[in-house]
């Protein structure tokens, strides 16, 4: 029975081999991974400080008044326009050029979309579509954002709005392009 129990030489080399396996980035030899403490540090959510959770309530609710504002408006049969029930002028570049710009027909569009016409306002500007799509998803997640005062795990949320809001750009002036090309 002697033999299966460790020597005092035995002991120190076990304690040794222990120590030498990194616990922190800092002691992790070149090349070898971060231990899984770190690695999955990121997916711990994040306390928003108090300026963030009230941005979060500001953007919110300024989403939900220009979603308010384009349910209220009458969608312009023609795709654009309907900015001037607003008492804003007509489009410049309308005006001036006869050409439609990038932003034509992007409140219609969301006039459109409150009402659930997402074919209608794809039609008057694809990008608008989508950013009411975008502002309606937004909407919700910001009031959690602010009630619970935490991030998304891993900053998902931010890649995925910075995605979202670069996708609609890019459609809104391919739309526009596709409108102006003879």
């Amino acid at each position: 029975m002697e033999r299966n129990r460790p020597t005092d030489a035995s002991r120190k080399r076990s304690s040794s081999l222990q120590t030498a396996i990194p616990t922190k980035k800092s002691d992790a030899w070149p090349g070898q991974p971060c231990p899984a403490s770190e690695r999955y540090q990121s997916l711990i959510p994040a306390q928003l400080p108090p300026s963030l959770r009230w941005a979060c309530i500001a953007s919110g609710l300024a989403l939900l008044a220009l979603l308010a504002v384009a349910r209220y408006l009458t969608p312009s049969p023609s795709g654009q326009g309907t900015h001037q029930q607003l008492g804003l002028p007509a489009c410049t570049t309308m005006v001036l050029w006869d050409l439609p710009c990038p932003a034509c027909g992007m409140t219609t569009s969301w006039a459109w979309a409150t009402r659930g016409q997402f074919i209608l306002a794809a039609q008057a500007n694809s990008g608008g579509l989508l950013l009411a799509i975008i502002a309606m998803a937004y909407i919700p997640a910001s009031c959690y954002f602010s009630l619970h005062g935490m991030a998304t795990r891993g900053q998902w949320f931010s890649s995925v709005l910075a995605t979202s809001l670069v996708t609609a750009i890019a459609v809104t002036v391919l739309h526009w392009l596709l409108k102006i090309w003879p």
